[in-house]
């Protein structure tokens, strides 16, 4: 392109000795973040790799070439549906396919390594991983997506899969992933000073936060007032200059920059240093009424109730250490109820059935 970003030349630079019956719909291609010159490209169960990206020849054609790629001699059990490249340490490529394997790549960037399988997720079959996001600055941190619906959609590791917890909070109806949880499709770590935004696209817009606490994790949406609820299918950060870019289904792509995690959670500087005390939240699901009862120690003096997307529905003050909140008036789905006090703030998720 020239700086006006019109087409000066291009090239077609799929591999010619690949397998066009086995490409996706939409078939992923994935940049090192260390390495421009380095390019991974999934194959139905086979993966190539081109590390010298930089000379391809600009002929105006539409025929693909097998200038500079290699083909990976292991393959996958299943067909290969999302990649990542690691950026602290280089070179890790962690691989994701139909049906919930996950491989792990070592020194993935020369010769012929092997694909090493890691645990599966937690979850039922019929999972497909839809995304794979490795922290910039630690290859061991992977957050993970799945997709069809009613299957649990989000899975962290700190130990490089050795292990996996849900991180799904407020966007999962159930434990198990069923109810009217969204599809996931993309995901994103930016790491912004001492803080870490998790960011997470789907069937039903784009959700952030600031913390994983399992299946307590709270999920906000953002973007609302520019695209609103609509399919976001991808999310790149570039940390250079915290340009953030958000791929919708339909509404087009929209921009913002984030350099602090305040840019997203103006409300965290009010709260950071509040102590978080756990309360009781009973029954939980709930159709009628909800039991909530804390500590006469914990000073809490405000109830909060929104609803998935982070709505207030409703804010009520405090006066005793236990509350019966009326569940009727509300709409069956996932609600987040927060108590909070001069130093003191927690929140709990609650269903209504």
């Amino acid at each position: 392109l020239n700086d006006s970003g019109e087409v000066l030349s291009y090239n077609r630079m799929d591999p010619l000795g690949a397998d066009t019956n086995n490409y996706e719909f939409i078939n992923y291609l994935l940049m090192d973040p260390n390495d421009d010159d380095i390019l991974y490209f999934p194959n139905g169960t086979k993966l190539w790799r081109n590390n010298t990206s930089s000379e391809f020849e600009y002929n105006n054609s539409q025929l693909r070439t097998n200038q500079g790629w290699d083909l990976f001699s292991d393959t996958s059990k299943r067909e290969i549906t999302a990649l990542d490249a690691s950026t602290t340490p280089a070179n890790t490529v962690y691989m994701g396919t139909s049906d919930k394997y996950i491989y792990k790549i070592e020194n993935a960037n020369t010769g012929d390594p092997s694909f090493t399988q890691i645990n599966n997720l937690p979850v039922g079959n019929g999972a497909n991983i839809s995304a794979i996001e490795i922290d910039p600055t630690n290859d061991q941190r992977v957050l993970v997506l799945t997709s069809n619906y009613k299957i649990y959609s989000l899975f962290f590791t700190d130990n490089g899969g050795e292990s996996w917890k849900r991180v799904g909070g407020n966007l999962e109806e159930t434990l198990s992933g069923g109810g009217n949880g969204p599809s996931m499709r993309t995901a994103e770590i930016a790491v912004l000073g001492s803080d870490t935004l998790y960011l997470v696209g789907g069937s039903t817009g784009l959700y952030a936060t600031d913390k994983l606490e399992g299946v307590d994790t709270e999920w906000t949406l953002i973007g609302a007032q520019q695209f609103g609820g609509v399919v976001v299918e991808n999310i790149q950060f570039r940390a250079q200059d915290g340009k953030l870019i958000v791929g919708t289904h339909g509404t087009g792509i929209f921009t913002t920059t984030i350099e602090s995690i305040y840019d997203v959670f103006p409300d965290l500087v009010s709260t950071q240093e509040l102590k978080t005390k756990p309360f009781q939240l009973f029954p939980n699901p709930a159709t009628n009424f909800v039991n909530i009862e804390f500590d006469l120690n914990d000073k809490y003096e405000v109830m909060i109730v929104k609803d998935i997307n982070g709505k207030t529905i409703e804010e009520l003050e405090i006066n005793s250490n236990t509350l019966k909140y009326n569940t009727s008036k509300l709409k069956s789905g996932i609600y987040l109820i927060s108590l909070s006090g001069e130093s003191i703030y927690s929140t709990k998720k609650l269903i209504v059935e």
